[in-house]
């Protein structure tokens, strides 16, 4: 389950760092689309991980109750971690549209005067 999470997160670091790439590239009318689609492909990937991170539950079924819900409850908190770690990811990647576009701006105006 750690292991799952800890990939999971270097995943989501590797993946944001490639959008931030395209959205340095693209036309600023196509930045919103970019950082969507971009913001679509990192939820999936943390989907997909919580998923795999809670399909341990199913090596514990057998075992007694105490050790369901300890299994459960780590489960519960590296899922939150990952969810955590994708809202700052999303943030991080909104903050940087926002200078992209406001560099974009600076060069035009000076370009303009």
């Amino acid at each position: 389950m750690h292991t799952v999470e800890a990939a999971s997160e270097k995943r989501l670091d590797k993946v944001a760092g490639r959008i931030r790439k395209e959205l340095q590239a693209a036309p600023p009318e196509q930045q919103g689309s970019t950082l969507a689609q971009g913001i679509d492909e990192l939820r999936y990937n943390v989907e997909r991980d919580s998923q795999a991170i809670g399909s341990a539950l199913q090596l514990v079924r057998h075992e007694e109750a105490g050790t369901q819900e300890i299994a459960a409850g780590t489960c519960a908190r590296l899922t939150e971690r990952l969810k955590r770690h994708l809202s700052w990811t999303e943030e991080q990647l909104q903050q940087f549209v926002e200078l992209v576009s406001s560099r974009a701006a600076t060069v035009a105006r000076a370009k303009s005067e």
